[in-house]
């Protein structure tokens, strides 16, 4: 087991060492100059060029691509051009609330979407079916965007239960975190259950037509038993890959929906660095993003290893 994390871990080095790569050449053809946003429209040229200097913009591009590995080889991500803090700093404040968002997402999601695929397959070809696949149609065309500022006129405008936006940390109430965060937890999970409702109950239904789904049944267990002792275990390997997917894309979705609920998490971080053109802290996010990425793929494959041990052996 400790050979094939080790493994997982050495297939990570290449692709974070590529992505940083990428972030930086993006920055170099991203238009528009850090230097004269900062510097504001009335600066002269001079002050413009001495801001430059300041900021190392005006070295070549391969002298600040080493710097930039440099730096990252040391643990350092560089600083935020326009709020003069570290970007690792600023990743910290950030990601528990994009994180908890996640998670909250997540855990509303899974549950529901796991129970409507299972029962769509357990009843296909219904109207219960045909309407719960229409919804996950629904759930995965309808842009997030538009989700939340429905939801937004809807439940808080008219209906006043949830606040429309800002966020609550739980340290100063519990309630109103919870308030705070229900609605972009729902609207962050509504592509994903629409996803995974569809992939539980295709896998599902590919697992109720195995032979030893047969036998069960034929053993005289009951279908619920069959279904969740047999059916549903077997599954689980595909419907955990989908989630690992899909919580790396809950996090980088979260980048829209904490622009539309005023959520001050990374999402809106990496927004702010974008609109200001601050490059260190757009390469550190996605670099962080990147590595986020990596983490959670390395804990499916162990998910992996645990479900269907003949894993371990590839």
């Amino acid at each position: 087991m400790t050979g094939y994390v080790a493994r997982r871990l050495l297939a990570a080095i290449p692709v974070l060492l590529l992505v940083s790569l990428l972030a930086f050449l993006l920055m170099q053809i991203v238009p528009g100059d850090p230097a004269h946003s900062m510097a504001g429209a009335d600066a002269s040229v001079e002050e413009i060029e001495q801001l430059r200097h300041e900021l190392g913009l005006d070295q070549p591009p391969l002298v600040r691509l080493f710097d930039w590995y440099v730096a990252l080889l040391q643990g350092d991500l560089g600083r935020s051009y326009t709020l003069r803090a570290d970007v690792a700093s600023l990743i910290h404040e950030r990601i528990p609330i994009t994180l908890s968002l996640a998670v909250y997402s997540m855990l509303i999601a899974v549950p529901i979407s796991i129970v409507m695929g299972a029962v769509a397959a357990r009843y296909r070809g219904s109207f219960l079916d045909l309407g719960i696949m229409g919804t996950a149609l629904l759930g995965v065309s309808v842009p997030n965007f538009w989700i939340g500022i429905m939801g937004i006129l809807y439940f808080s405008v008219h209906l006043g239960w949830f606040p429309s936006g800002g966020y609550v940390s739980p340290g100063e109430s519990v309630t109103g975190w919870i308030r705070s965060m229900t609605m972009p937890a729902l609207v962050l999970g509504t592509m994903q259950m629409g996803l995974l409702t569809r992939i539980t109950r295709s896998e599902m239904l590919e697992m109720m037509h195995k032979d030893f789904v047969r036998t069960a049944r034929a053993k005289g267990g009951s279908e619920l038993r069959v279904m969740l002792r047999h059916a549903m275990r077997n599954a689980l390997v595909p419907i955990v890959t989908v989630i690992g997917l899909l919580f790396g894309m809950i996090v980088t979705g979260a980048v829209v929906v904490e622009q539309v609920f005023s959520i001050p998490g990374l999402g809106r971080l990496i927004v702010q660095a974008i609109l200001t053109r601050d490059y260190p802290l757009i390469q550190g996010s996605l670099l962080f993003v990147a590595a986020a990425f990596v983490f959670i793929n390395l804990l499916v494959d162990i998910s992996y290893a645990y479900l269907d041990p003949r894993i371990r052996q590839t």
